[in-house]
């Protein structure tokens, strides 16, 4: 499942803003999409305040508020 087919999915509208701390995102790579929120983006990575992977900016897209 593509990070758009889980939106679609979850019924949320993804942006193309760029990520910041509290704001929710999709992310994936290997193991399907990942919805988790922002604590910090660094290095062009994003940190997570889940337990999870920390994604390449790329590699994730903002959920609309």
């Amino acid at each position: 499942m593509s990070i758009k087919e889980a939106a679609l999915a979850l019924g949320v509208e993804l942006d193309n803003e760029e990520i910041k701390p509290g704001d929710l995102y999709l992310a994936e790579r290997n193991t399907g999409p990942q919805l988790l929120t922002c604590r910090e983006v660094k290095d062009n990575y994003i940190i997570p305040v889940e337990m999870a992977y920390c994604y390449d900016v790329w590699e994730c897209m903002r959920i609309k508020p």
